[in-house]
């Protein structure tokens, strides 16, 4: 039987025993590399931290709405540096998350157009759980999935995937196992 939590955090999640659909991936490509990717650091980049942003728009509203600020736009002036920099030591401080105005402006723009469409917009917003953690056991192997949201009366898994371009999507979406 499966087990649904809401309270990990992804770092939690990602500590717990249990093969996930990523581990899986590297394993048919090689199993040494479930070991390596376990125990090497892991580098972030722009891209993933922008898909990190978008996620948080649009999976988790109050959580966007209460952790990330938009940055003042405008540092030519020494005036505006100022600001800038007094903006961003407040942000540490308080823990929140302060992103550029127009990495911003951006996030806001992908997550308007992705719940600009019905039938996103209905995934996506209504009743459903996002970003919760399922562990279970398949075969005597315990494994673990952390779906972007779960709509459990409509047996729907939703999984959130940023493009670089909308007459890419098909190809991407042929890419994902």
């Amino acid at each position: 039987m499966a087990h649904i939590t809401t309270t990990l955090t992804n770092s939690e999640y990602r500590a717990q025993r249990g093969l996930s659909k990523s581990d899986l991936d590297l394993i048919h490509k090689s199993p040494a590399l479930l070991e390596w990717a376990r125990n090497a650091p892991s580098v972030g980049s722009d891209e993933v931290e922008l898909g990190t942003h978008v996620h948080c728009a649009i999976l988790e509203p109050d959580v966007f709405a209460g952790t990330y600020r938009k940055a003042p736009a405008g540092r030519r002036t020494q005036a505006e540096r100022a600001t800038f920099d007094h903006f961003m030591s407040i942000c540490k401080a308080s823990g929140k998350i302060c992103l550029d105005a127009d990495t911003y402006d951006m996030v806001i723009a992908m997550r308007d157009s992705v719940l600009a469409h019905p039938t996103a917009r209905d995934l996506l917003t209504g009743d459903g759980i996002s970003e919760s953690s399922i562990f279970g056991e398949l075969d005597g192997v315990r494994v673990k999935c952390q779906p972007d949201r779960l709509i459990r009366e409509r047996n729907i898994l939703v999984d959130v995937k940023k493009v670089d371009a909308i007459e890419h999507l098909a190809r991407s979406v042929q890419q994902f196992r």
